[in-house]
């Protein structure tokens, strides 16, 4: 009964990384596609397709911190607690995302783009899509109360 439960949070943590994962990919198409058509002559139409596979491909990057984040906080954190209402966890889930992306470009020997506010952006959309998704799904996904 409590391995039951305890698969039932993980699954509602692997649901909340895939609610930020496809966050990401849809702020990727929006991105490509705002790019493309303002312009035109200078951003291919291929665009459209590729950022949004090169941002699936390189959340990766953001899934493991989070799932390192979110499991002990699926497991001890009360669904009382106010850090769960939605809003709270939403600002709050943007905060790591922008951590990691500013990690991820301060890399020695790396080149990072010119501009790198729309990559903070990505890092803010992914971050707080995966809490808003784990906030919302929490009541669902239960407690580890014994019974």
């Amino acid at each position: 009964m409590l391995l039951a439960r305890i698969l039932k949070q993980f699954l509602g943590v692997l649901l909340a990384v895939l609610g930020g994962w496809l966050a990401g990919i849809l702020f990727a198409f929006a991105w490509a596609a705002v790019d493309v058509t303002t312009h035109p002559g200078e951003v291919p139409a291929i665009a459209l397709f590729m950022l949004p596979w090169i941002v699936a491909l390189g959340s990766a990057a953001f899934i493991y911190p989070v799932l390192l984040a979110l499991v002990p906080l699926y497991f001890f954190v009360p669904r009382s607690s106010p850090l769960w209402r939605w809003p709270i966890c939403t600002s709050l889930g943007a905060l790591p995302g922008v951590c990691i992306v500013f990690g991820f470009l301060s890399r020695p020997n790396f080149n990072p783009p010119e501009s790198k506010l729309s990559w903070y952006i990505l890092g803010a959309v992914i971050g707080s899509g995966t809490c808003f998704v784990g906030s919302t799904t929490r009541e669902h996904f239960g407690t580890l109360k014994r019974k």
